[in-house]
């Protein structure tokens, strides 16, 4: 874990749901979206991608963490002009992130590494509740927790 200040804006044109903590509704949810993603090669017909690596952001926190938010899944875009209606566009906006990593790309690391945030009081992470994501590289996941 390490404090990362992100200093450039990163534009991501993907798939969005909106889901809930309450009953575990998250799991299911983003489980589902990451099925619809991968099976379907949604995110190939994205325009201008930067790359091939994903991100899975999460925003629009409502109450924190007890109401609802959005999660969406995606991809570096380097421009938005031409970009099909079907796909929302979302920007990370630059500031301090707490970050975690994988060793490899294996989910339940991931989980792992959130079930720690969860866990966590929030007066130590000191989080924003205004953008989460998690960048999957061809090798490794990192997670940026945003915070003040």
């Amino acid at each position: 874990m390490e404090n990362k200040q992100i200093s450039n804006e990163i534009l991501i044109a993907g798939i969005e749901i909106r889901t809930t903590f309450i009953n575990g509704k998250h799991f299911k949810d983003i489980g589902k979206l990451w099925q619809k993603v991968m099976s379907h090669n949604e995110l190939q017909k994205i325009p201008c991608t930067k790359d091939k690596s994903l991100y899975c952001i999460y925003y629009d926190y409502e109450n924190e963490d007890k109401g609802e938010y959005s999660v969406m899944i995606g991809m570096e875009v380097s421009n938005i002009q031409e970009m099909p209606q079907n796909f929302k566009i979302m920007r990370i906006i630059p500031g301090k992130y707490r970050t975690y990593q994988t060793k490899t790309q294996d989910p339940t690391e991931v989980q792992k590494i959130w079930q720690n945030v969860w866990n966590t009081p929030k007066t130590e992470l000191h989080r924003t509740f205004k953008t989460d994501f998690d960048h999957y590289t061809d090798k490794q996941v990192f997670v940026f927790i945003g915070n003040l």
